[in-house]
């Protein structure tokens, strides 16, 4: 996609929906990670998972193996060389995605599934250029939770 098209893509998606700048980054954000994450084999099966306790921002699921992986995207407006991914989630933030992730569970009747977190990061200098990280299993559950099918 050209500058131009996703220029013309990012300013429709604001009129449209009036949302904040940063909100359609986030979505610029998902859309990519969640391709990319389908180009290495990942299918895909939900995407802002929210629950009381948090939110997960896409949910996958390995291709012919029992594990679905619960990602974390951040998405930012700049390249960082020095970019250390495990500072941009917090462990309050990996506290409530790790909630979300068994309250998603616990919905669907706790399957007999390995879990995984991964962070995907997205950063980009304009819409056209951008790169992608990708850190599977970057955390795990935290102490005092388990999942147990």
């Amino acid at each position: 996609m050209s500058d131009s098209i996703i220029g013309q893509w990012m300013r429709r998606i604001l009129r449209q929906k009036n949302q904040p700048a940063h909100l359609v980054t986030g979505k610029f954000g998902e859309k990519k990670a969640k391709g990319f994450l389908k180009s290495i084999g990942y299918r895909f099966l939900v995407a802002n998972y929210k629950t009381r306790r948090g939110e997960i921002d896409l949910v996958f699921r390995k291709r012919n193996e029992a594990v679905l992986i619960f990602v974390e995207v951040k998405t930012r407006n700049f390249v960082d060389p020095d970019l250390k991914i495990s500072n941009l989630v917090t462990y309050k933030q990996r506290v409530r995605i790790n909630c979300a992730a068994l309250d998603y569970l616990k919905e669907l009747g706790n399957p007999k599934v390995r879990i995984q977190f991964d962070i995907v990061v997205v950063e980009y200098s304009d819409y056209a250029h951008y790169s992608i990280q990708h850190v599977p299993h970057a955390f795990g559950l935290m102490e005092g939770r388990e999942y147990h099918a």
